[in-house]
């Protein structure tokens, strides 16, 4: 039996939210057994920051 366009889409889609759904509860189930974690520092490259040099600081 051949599978309409219709119903190959029905599963393609079925089957991006069942996964989806997967990803998202095992996510909630697991990341609870590590504990909160901390963000790790983002290192900010924009804007720059100018450098304001006195004349004391070029005589080191």
């Amino acid at each position: 039996m051949k599978q309409s366009r219709w119903m190959s889409l029905l599963e393609a889609v079925t089957n991006v939210l069942v996964g989806y759904g997967a990803a998202v509860a095992t996510q909630w189930a697991v990341f609870p057994l590590f504990g909160p974690r901390r963000p790790p520092k983002v290192l900010h490259l924009w804007p720059p920051k100018l450098l304001h040099l006195t004349s004391g600081d070029l005589m080191h």
